[in-house]
């Protein structure tokens, strides 16, 4: 009698914690196409939430056969860090989270050439956003991991008035279209 005790005991235990674990895992899982596009819910809340963001311009680079397997080291900087405003940041922020961002049904056969690197900061966590505004792609570091890309044509707007704020005497990004064509 006890050992059926101690057994359904077990069993309980055992039960509860698959109960918990299912409950974890679920709740940890990406719930919007934002939130996985761009590689979880801690890149969702560093953006939504940084304590502070910097900005670079990037050099020119060498083709990358492969960017799910690039490093920050990849796409060597010009210039900065540029700290940027909270304003600017804001706006920057509301459109990297917003579904019509992004230009979800479809693909380009273009090679991008990332010009700007936003970087937000919260805590020990870092989210680099790269910017190619020829291709209007972005690609997302998280703690120096790609974590995910996207085509952002539908915010190029307000991706190209964020970086004119940000790069004033930048000749290249001041001659920068808001749309295309």
């Amino acid at each position: 009698m006890k050992r059926r005790l101690v057994l359904a005991a077990v069993v309980c235990v055992i039960a509860a914690a698959t109960i918990a674990a299912a409950f974890w895992l679920r709740s940890n899982e990406p719930k919007t196409p934002v939130e996985t596009m761009l590689g979880g819910a801690q890149v969702v809340e560093t953006i939504r939430g940084p304590d502070r963001v910097e900005a670079h311009r990037l050099k020119p680079y060498d083709f990358i056969a492969s960017e799910r397997e690039s490093t920050l080291a990849d796409f060597p900087v010009e210039s900065g860090p540029v700290d940027v405003s909270r304003e600017v940041h804001s706006k920057v922020s509301a459109a990297l989270l917003t579904h019509g961002s992004y230009g979800w049904e479809y693909a380009k056969s273009c090679i991008p050439r990332y010009g700007v690197r936003l970087t937000f900061i919260r805590g020990t966590n870092r989210v680099d956003i790269l910017f190619c505004f020829e291709c209007d792609i972005l690609l997302v570091f998280n703690n120096d991991r790609v974590s995910g890309g996207e085509d952002f044509d539908p915010a190029r707007p307000v991706f190209v008035k964020a970086i004119k704020q940000i790069f004033p005497q930048d000749k290249v990004i001041q001659k920068l279209k808001a749309k295309k064509g």
